[in-house]
């Protein structure tokens, strides 16, 4: 990954909280959400999932077709994130991106 911080966002957060924590991401972090689906059988994150990242995109404001958030599913080891993405993603709307990362949670608590 890149030098930027890894900031790991709880299992269990709410919907709301995590809009709000997408909202204030600084340009030098990563969020970090772990999902239940792992993306390889060789690899799990906790309770044998993977990782959904998120970050601010670079060329949000400089292109005007790019979007804001840049998300990116990762296998884990432990709680890392490793290897290259196998997928990803860009989105616009904090909201519509909480939703999404809600219901893939590893735990809702």
């Amino acid at each position: 990954m890149t030098n930027k911080t890894l900031v790991l966002v709880p299992a269990g957060t709410s919907e709301k909280k995590i809009a709000e924590r997408i909202k204030g991401i600084a340009p030098e972090e990563i969020l970090v959400f772990h999902v239940r689906q792992g993306m390889s059988p060789n690899k799990g994150g906790l309770l044998g999932g993977g990782a959904i990242t998120v970050e601010l995109n670079p060329q949000y404001k400089i292109r005007t077709r790019h979007h804001k958030y840049l998300c990116m599913t990762f296998d884990c080891e432990g709680e890392t994130p490793v290897g290259n993405p196998e997928i990803t993603f860009s989105v616009d709307e904090e909201d519509d991106l909480a939703d999404r990362l809600y219901w893939r949670q590893v735990s809702r608590g």
